[in-house]
């Protein structure tokens, strides 16, 4: 697991436009293509995207894809 997040307790909970985007991360999708299959703005993805880094307390896309897969994001159905 990543070192130095926050535990789900202490962390804020995700708004559903979030948990759509921790979802396609998860499965890999990059940030251009998940605006076009939520269909938000690429603007919308990024603004949801740093919401998740303040929350999470990551950095780097990749470190929220793998904090998506290891919380279960990726086998949630009805996010999208």
């Amino acid at each position: 697991m990543l070192e130095n997040t926050m535990t789900v307790l202490e962390m804020q909970a995700f708004n559903k436009r979030e948990e759509q985007i921790l979802h396609l991360l998860a499965k890999g999708y990059g940030y251009s293509m998940i605006s076009q299959i939520v269909p938000v703005t690429y603007s919308t993805v990024m603004r949801a995207c740093r919401a998740i880094r303040n929350k999470t307390g990551l950095a780097k896309r990749e470190d929220i894809m793998r904090y998506a897969q290891e919380h279960g994001y990726g086998e949630m159905e009805g996010l999208c």
